[in-house]
């Protein structure tokens, strides 16, 4: 009988396995342009291009009102390559290594996992213009996550599938905050054992705790007024005055609002009467 070797075809699946196995941001991001990265007999290079869906408007009357096809494109970069990186020789295999998945391969997709959600989790959100609460403050209450909810969906994000990911002292807080509420009683007994809130409820299908989900620290601008400097200004930059001198310290992912901007609907195209937050996306 043929002997049969741990070979690297079954390392590189193996690790993949547990790799996805401990995703938690990462394992819920869109993944359909993946296979866009490598075609068949041709290679797309680092960067592909994901199509945005298009935004008409809803006229009235009989009469036909042709209106414009604008198909817009946000660029994918791959711009992380991460490893893990081990080796042992053939004597070795033969006098030392031994339980190969445990002792190394499962570690090293661990750590794989861990470096992964924290890239995705600490970048990602300071391009994220919409928040609800107090920044360093734990939310303690079920209306934080219900008004996270209501900006979703004045965003017109669909009501199904949203996830929600929390850090562990946020998970614990809104655990204990909800051991008496939910029905029945086993979930509640099971959410008391693993301090973690797992229920279908406030609006999202999941919840998942993650202990990289990013810390953001404010920059500071007491003592300063700042407005807008000039009116009808367009673009993704804005120029502004009533700054003190000395006093202000923006940071990328800071989050404002502008006086008289309001929210839009991007489907009815109706304001929601809410402030339009924008986020700072240059600075430390």
């Amino acid at each position: 009988m043929a002997n049969t070797l741990v070979t690297p075809t079954w390392y590189t699946k193996e690790t993949a396995r547990i790799l996805v196995n401990n995703l938690k941001f990462a394992a819920n991001v869109n993944r359909s342009y993946d296979d866009q990265y490598v075609q068949a007999g041709a290679k797309v290079g680092y960067t592909v291009n994901a199509r945005l869906p298009q935004r008409f408007q809803v006229t009235e009357g009989q009469a036909l009102q042709i209106q414009g096809l604008n198909d817009q494109y946000v660029p994918i970069t791959l711009t992380h390559q991460k490893n893990v990186a081990f080796s042992w020789s053939t004597a070795s295999m033969t006098q030392e290594i031994d339980m190969v998945r445990k002792r190394y391969v499962e570690p090293a997709a661990v750590a794989l996992a861990n470096i992964v959600d924290y890239d995705g989790l600490t970048t990602v959100y300071k391009d994220v213009y919409q928040a609800v609460g107090s920044p360093g403050v734990v939310p303690n209450t079920n209306l934080t996550y219900l008004q996270g909810g209501a900006k979703l969906t004045n965003s017109a994000t669909p009501s199904e599938g949203r996830l929600a990911i929390l850090d562990p002292v946020s998970m614990v807080t809104l655990a204990n905050a909800n051991l008496s509420l939910f029905n029945p009683a086993a979930q509640i007994s099971e959410e008391y054992r693993t301090g973690q809130f797992a229920s279908r409820a406030l609006g999202f299908a999941e919840w998942y705790e993650d202990q990289n989900v990013a810390k953001h620290t404010t920059g500071t601008f007491t003592a300063s007024t700042p407005l807008v400097n000039g009116a009808g200004q367009t673009g993704s930059s804005i120029i502004v005055d009533g700054w003190a001198s000395g006093a202000a310290s923006l940071k990328k992912g800071d989050i404002f609002t502008i006086a008289g901007v309001f929210q839009v609907n991007p489907v009815s195209y109706a304001s929601t009467g809410q402030l339009q937050q924008f986020v700072f996306r240059r600075g430390r």
